[in-house]
């Protein structure tokens, strides 16, 4: 399962254009090859009870509402992008999920986007749709019903992926590539494990230590050897610290920002009278 977020939008043109693979269509006209798995409750109210595969031009219109309603919401940069979209791909390998497994994941992903657990998570719009095979996209304003701006939290792409980890180990499906961050990680554990090859050492010198004090022998200086094994441990603790360092500085791996997909996009949608 590799996931993807791209980097906010002002609308949600090219969010909808990336999920379709193709330029939105002229208009609010002609039904689309998509469908709304599931959305968030604020989105309810756009439906009137009607069936999920809407037309992309009314959904768009959905998800720009919030901005429209509070033209002055601004994120803590200053701008007006309000527009998140995850990206959420299976592998080759991967077997078919059915309808409820895609709901049910789509949930998963709204809750670790933040978008779908905190008090105010009725107040966002947000929609997870299909269009694409194995593919599910997500895509929200950040924008609550209230006009104030939800700020993701710093380790959005983190949390991200470890839901992604979780998922794939519920439903059976292939594990991703580990990104950077998670060999990292992995490769602290091993080094700071109980029984890992850092704590055998210490295990061994901590041993030469006691039996050089029981043996009282003037070769083997016992005081030193706990000066120079607390040396150890404390050099072990600047190396643990050292690669946590780098696990934040190697960036957010599969899950990492990027720009938006550079489908051609109409100017304006007939009716609207908006412009990009």
């Amino acid at each position: 399962m590799i996931t993807r977020l791209a980097g906010r939008q002002r609308r949600p043109d090219a969010a909808l254009a990336a999920a379709l693979g193709r330029a939105l269509p002229q208009g609010l006209g002609g039904p689309v090859e998509t469908r709304v798995i599931t959305h968030s409750p604020a989105a309810a109210r756009y439906t009137f009870g009607g069936p999920l595969p809407w037309r992309t031009g009314q959904w768009a219109d959905a998800l720009e509402e919030p901005f429209d309603d509070h033209p002055g919401a601004r994120s803590p940069e200053g701008d007006g992008k309000a527009i998140l979209h995850l990206t959420v791909q299976l592998q080759p390998e991967d077997r078919a999920l059915e309808d409820e497994e895609w709901k049910h994941t789509a949930q998963r992903f709204a809750h670790a986007l933040g978008l779908h657990d905190e008090p105010s998570s009725a107040a966002f719009v947000w929609i997870a749709l299909q269009a694409q095979p194995a593919r599910l996209d997500l895509i929200a304003s950040l924008i609550r019903s209230d006009g104030t701006w939800y700020t993701p939290p710093a380790d959005l792409a983190y949390r991200v992926q470890d839901e992604a980890r979780l998922i794939e180990a519920d439903l059976d499906l292939a594990a991703a590539p580990p990104s950077p961050r998670e060999a990292v990680r992995n490769l602290l554990a091993q080094v700071t494990a109980p029984t890992g090859p850092l704590a055998e050492a210490q295990a061994l010198l901590a041993r030469a230590s006691a039996l050089a004090a029981e043996d009282g022998s003037p070769i083997i200086d016992s005081a030193r050897i706990a000066r120079r094994l607390h040396g150890h441990a404390k050099h072990a603790e600047t190396f643990r610290d050292r690669i946590v360092r780098l696990a934040q500085d190697l960036g957010t791996g599969s899950a990492r920002p990027e720009t938006a997909t550079s489908i051609p996009l109409p100017p304006s949608r007939d009716g609207r009278g908006r412009t990009p």
